[in-house]
């Protein structure tokens, strides 16, 4: 049973409203009906409009046309993903203290420089971290967790290139949820990147996918007082274990 907090709960589901109330493809009857406006202004004279200028009429019945369009493609593509019932579960799952959040820690080492590896800003907990993911399952499956952070890592940085990972192992960590303002139990698995290619190496930072990215070493990691606030027990594992330099 999921110890949850009531005013949690609901806070979630009220964030989470319009994503579960989103039907499948929603959006085409927007997308239709501007296209239509879109003709009728084409093959339609507007000569007799004698209460605004014909010119003036068609600019803003186009500008209308042109914001219905962008709303409809817009909430179509939203709506190709529909937020599922296991998402949602997952989600208030998370917010139970007692429960164990199993994620998996990528660990991406710069080719070009020695001892670098790649962060990213979590705006969840304002702090570079290793790139991660929730596991799949409850129950936890190597090969399903090794495809599954292949297609998570080729999406979010852009690599058609084949990748391989090895599984590091795990590491169970108590801590404070920033996010979620509680402490949580962790069960971290840790994968490590053994043939990767990266086009952003000589970059300082960069953003793909809407996150942002750098590289740094474990002693600048070390060295940030904010990450040693959040995270130390992932850079005290991957020193351990990952460390080569």
């Amino acid at each position: 049973m999921l110890n949850i907090d009531e005013n949690q709960l609901k806070l979630l589901l009220e964030k989470k409203r319009k994503m579960l109330e989103q039907k499948k493809y929603d959006g085409i009857g927007e997308s239709i009906s501007s296209i239509s406006l879109m003709i009728t202004l084409v093959l339609s004279d507007f000569s007799q409009l004698t209460i605004i200028k014909p010119l003036y009429f068609k600019i803003i019945a186009w500008g209308i046309s042109i914001v219905i369009l962008t709303y409809g493609i817009y909430t179509f593509i939203k709506s190709i993903k529909i937020y599922s019932v296991d998402q949602l579960y997952s989600e208030i799952a998370d917010i139970d203290p007692k429960i164990e959040h199993s994620f998996n820690i990528v660990v991406i080492r710069d080719s070009r420089e020695n001892g670098k590896y790649l962060v990213f800003k979590s705006k969840r907990w304002n702090c570079w971290l290793f790139p991660n993911y929730h596991c799949l399952n409850a129950i936890f499956s190597k090969a399903k967790e090794l495809k599954y952070i292949t297609e998570c890592i080729k999406r979010d940085l852009k690599i058609s290139e084949e990748i391989e990972f090895k599984y590091i192992g795990n590491n169970i960590s108590e801590k404070y949820s920033v996010g979620d303002k509680v402490r949580k139990k962790y069960n971290f698995h840790y994968f490590q990147a053994t043939n990767i290619a990266i086009d952003f190496n000589n970059k300082r930072t960069f953003h793909c996918n809407g996150k942002k990215y750098c590289w740094k070493t474990l002693d600048q990691m070390y060295s940030d007082k904010n990450i040693i606030k959040k995270n130390k027990d992932v850079l005290d594992y991957v020193r351990r274990m990952c460390d080569i330099s």
